[in-house]
């Protein structure tokens, strides 16, 4: 059974998370998969998920050249 990181609550439900990075006076938003902790609303990303999203961003910050 997976554990909350945070409060080691034992109730987790599996979710969507909207995450938000703020590069070079740009916002960029994504919806990735997520866990919650229903006691403390902890949430864990997978790794391939952030690195995902944070390729994504960089893609897009390269292609419209900025810095």
């Amino acid at each position: 059974m997976a554990r909350c990181y945070a409060c080691k609550g034992e109730e987790i439900e599996v979710t969507t998370s909207v995450l938000t990075r703020k590069v070079a006076g740009l916002t960029f938003k994504a919806s990735i998969p997520a866990t919650r902790c229903v006691k403390c609303g902890g949430e864990t990303y997978t790794c391939q998920d952030l690195e995902a999203f944070d390729l994504a961003v960089a893609g897009e910050l390269a292609s419209h050249g900025v810095d």
